[in-house]
């Protein structure tokens, strides 16, 4: 089956680096190729990338896709990663690539210490090619091209479900932290003078969950929420044992016969 192949080489002409380079530029590098393969469209379950061909003396080698991509897959990524690396910014929107894809080369290109290189190149459809036709240096020069004016936050109006881990009511900005019921992620809530009561009252009982809604800002690369302006606060009332215990059954056609322990069992192991 047709692979995606591109060709690797970092500190290229260096004697020696700090040994934990060896996994900060890799881990970006893996970042930047997943982002590529899902905006060329390859499934979350073929987005896997494995090195080999490891040259003797230096680290250079082969990173390549998972072999079930289709051939379809495998030129769109091609193009994607070459309008990336040569800094065609023209081209790399016109084959697919998002924001978040330009953001993370540019997580990338600033990983590089002074006097660290790293170099990339696509490999050509035949498994026996080992080298790139050309190569293309990550650079910050290549960044300004691709990413300029990209945004790495943007805002929208929407709501979390959390509970108030901690509130600072004398900060310069009042805000409290929010705990994301759904990623357990702590989330800065900033809020008005006019809203410190009922803010306040949510703090009773303790791990009260609310409903926080206003305008929130999300990291385009890390895909978590960075703060919100809050302009409303509900209480959720929490389920009883027996109002959830009540629940289970409730659609026994659901679960296709199954008891809910063993579709819930079920679900879980599909995910992994």
């Amino acid at each position: 089956m047709p692979q995606f192949r591109i060709r690797v080489a970092l500190f290229k002409g260096q004697e020696s680096i700090d040994l934990s380079r060896l996994t900060a530029l890799p881990d970006e590098l893996s970042k930047l190729l997943r982002g590529i393969a899902d905006d060329a469209g390859v499934p979350p379950m073929d987005n896997a990338w494995r090195a080999s061909n490891f040259a003797d003396g230096s680290l250079e080698f082969t990173v390549a896709s998972s072999d079930r991509l289709s051939k379809d897959l495998s030129v769109r990524c091609a193009r994607i990663a070459e309008a990336v690396f040569s800094g065609d910014r023209e081209d790399a929107f016109k084959f697919g690539v998002t924001d978040r894809t330009l953001l993370q080369y540019g997580s990338l290109a600033r990983k590089i210490q002074p006097g660290e290189t790293i170099c990339l190149g696509t490999l050509g459809k035949g498994a026996r090619t080992k080298k790139p036709k050309r190569w293309y240096a990550v650079t910050a020069e290549t960044v300004l091209r691709l990413a300029s004016d990209v945004r790495p936050y943007f805002d929208y109006h929407g709501a979390v479900l959390g509970f108030i881990h901690a509130i600072y009511i004398a900060a310069d900005k009042p805000h409290f932290d929010l705990r994301d019921l759904t990623r357990e992620d702590l989330v800065k809530c900033y809020f008005t003078a006019d809203m410190h009561d009922a803010i306040v009252k949510m703090l009773i009982p303790r791990e009260q969950r609310v409903n926080v809604g206003g305008m929130i800002r999300a990291n385009r690369l890390s895909k978590t929420i960075e703060s919100i302006r809050v302009d409303r606060i509900e209480p959720v009332e929490t389920v009883s044992n027996d109002e959830f215990e009540r629940f289970f059954g409730s659609a026994p056609q659901l679960t296709g016969g199954q008891s809910a322990a063993d579709f819930i069992a079920d679900a879980r192991e599909d995910e992994h």
